[in-house]
């Protein structure tokens, strides 16, 4: 448990009172991540968001592995386009397939620490190497060439 800053949570991991999302623009929540509309409005009046790792939020849709991928790349090419500034928009391109393998060892390394983990991180890998492939491909395109219709296909 901690008190962490509204940038520094993950805008689909949150909860809150619909009384209190109401104090964010209805048009900002349609058109723009979570992090960049619902908590900003939320921590506006000076209070405190907090991260709670006893909370655990579950999600029971099943994907089959293309619309994973495909909304993996949305996701990554509406983020990268809407928030990119234009210097790193010339740069993320040709930076982001190192995304792979970073995110790999990142990943790696806390499989490697945990010890409990580490036998189906392995079993996973191939699946992990495609899901970030498919994030590194969406924020290299973002970057290169905006957000275009990404966000309105994301479900």
């Amino acid at each position: 448990n901690g008190i962490v800053q509204a940038g520094g949570l993950a805008g689909m991991n949150f909860c809150c009172r619909r009384s209190d999302l109401s104090k964010a623009d209805p048009g900002q929540l349609a058109s723009e991540f979570w992090e960049r509309s619902a908590l900003p409005a939320l921590s506006a009046d000076g209070r405190s968001l907090c991260m709670d790792k006893g909370a655990m939020v579950g999600h029971a849709k099943t994907f089959p592995l293309s619309l994973f991928l495909h909304q993996r790349y949305h996701y990554s090419r509406a983020y990268a386009g809407s928030q990119l500034t234009t210097l790193r928009r010339i740069v993320h391109p040709i930076l982001a397939p190192l995304l792979v393998p970073l995110l790999i060892v990142r990943h790696g390394r806390a499989a490697l620490a945990s010890r409990r983990v580490l036998g189906q991180w392995l079993a996973t890998l191939p699946l992990q190497v495609l899901f970030f492939t498919a994030w590194a491909w969406g924020e290299a395109v973002g970057a290169a060439l905006g957000p275009g219709d990404a966000l309105g296909r994301i479900e």
